[in-house]
């Protein structure tokens, strides 16, 4: 955040990498911005359109970036005149440690695709302890096809795995602090527009085998 142009250097990466997935979000720099019709405004389409953009912009700073812009609050995002997805981070950045970000591409492959043993991979990398019952319901039991999202869900899967990496490792990854950031935006985004989601398909769009 102190540093402007390293922001700016940051923002242009993100945007060739959206690009280079094919996800149609703008990332607005201007600094006296037009005005956006809100999430809360959009009709019921848009609201769905937005709402898989942003999980496929979530997947994607995972999946096809060592860095992720983590601020995706509700206020950052809207629809322009012309009716692009427009996306207004402020500097809230973190370059992902290399094994945090395996771990944590393990553990949504592994549940997407139905990899168990990679599942579980990602867990151990992540020193959540055994098991992973509290990340399974994350997005959502079944095909995760139609998923409806709750910060409040988001709090107690968040304090699980502080307290499973604490009892196993004694210690927090400094990663988990960014993370928790970058996810407790999405739940707010996407409850806000009150639509259930294909997470699936998003992840689909985004992933190629690591």
């Amino acid at each position: 955040a102190l540093s402007g142009k390293r922001f700016m250097s940051v923002l242009g990466g993100t945007q060739a990498m959206l690009r280079d997935t094919r996800v149609p979000i703008l990332i607005d720099e201007h600094r006296a911005p037009q005005p956006l019709v809100a999430p809360r405004d959009l009709k019921r389409p848009q609201r769905r359109w937005l709402g898989q953009l942003a999980l496929e912009l979530y997947f994607a700073q995972i999946f096809r970036s060592d860095t992720a812009v983590v601020d995706l609050w509700p206020s950052r995002f809207g629809v322009d005149a012309d009716g692009d997805a427009v996306w207004r981070p402020r500097p809230i950045y973190s370059r992902w440690d290399a094994t945090f970000q395996t771990g944590l591409r393990n553990v949504y492959a592994g549940l997407f695709l139905e990899n168990d043993a990679r599942f579980e991979h990602g867990i151990a990398a992540l020193k959540l302890g055994p098991g992973g019952d509290g990340l399974r319901r994350h997005f959502g039991d079944g095909d995760q096809r139609s998923v409806r999202f709750e910060s409040a869900s988001l709090q107690t899967l968040l304090q699980e795995m502080a307290t499973r990496s604490r009892d196993t490792n004694g210690l927090l990854h400094r990663n988990f602090m960014a993370f928790g950031l970058y996810i407790a935006g999405l739940y707010e985004l996407l409850e806000s527009l009150d639509r259930a989601f294909d997470v699936r398909n998003a992840f689909a769009r985004i992933y190629r085998e690591q």
